[in-house]
């Protein structure tokens, strides 16, 4: 009997100290958001979709355009807005869980792409731009919409490694 209730007690005392652990998932999900962080934009390094997949090339005219303004011949990388805008907000005392935002007004435009658009000038009556054969004045473009360009999301690999995250924190190996 006496062996019965020191396992009893153990067991409960584990079973408390798992509890305790749990009730804080904050110290988890903050680790879990910063490591999104990073995977995110080092996938737009990459220039890789979550699951490995590479992304569409550059249009012609997207090269020509960032060769004349010196930016880097990389998709979603140009003046460092959208890497930029990309945060881990961390969990609060109140919340229980945590966010990645892409924070550019054109994230989900490169995250889904675009159907066909129309482009027309807003102050004035011309819209001049590069194209392989020099610069071009029109009224409209008709621009053929933007290939998805997925950078927001979880791999595999991200997945398990959340998943160690949080082991690691229930288990208080940190």
């Amino acid at each position: 009997m006496f062996n019965l209730d020191l396992e009893a007690n153990t067991t409960l005392k584990a079973v408390a100290d798992l509890v305790g652990r749990t009730r804080n998932w904050r110290p988890a999900l903050n680790e879990a958001a910063f490591y999104m962080e990073g995977k995110t934009k080092e996938r737009i390094g990459k220039q890789v979709a979550p699951d490995g997949t590479p992304w569409a090339p550059l249009a012609k005219s997207t090269i020509a355009a960032k060769k004349l303004r010196g930016s880097p011949l990389q998709a979603l990388i140009d003046r460092g807005i959208l890497v930029a805008g990309i945060a881990a907000q961390p969990a609060s005392d109140t919340q229980s869980s945590v966010r990645a935002t892409a924070g550019a007004e054109y994230a989900g435009i490169m995250q889904y792409g675009s159907k066909p658009y129309k482009i027309r000038p807003k102050k004035k009556p011309y819209l001049t731009f590069l194209t392989e054969d020099g610069w071009r004045r029109v009224k409209e473009i008709n621009h053929p919409g933007v290939p998805a360009r997925p950078y927001l999301g979880f791999s595999d690999e991200d997945v398990a490694a959340i998943d160690r995250i949080f082991k690691r924190h229930v288990d208080g190996d940190l």
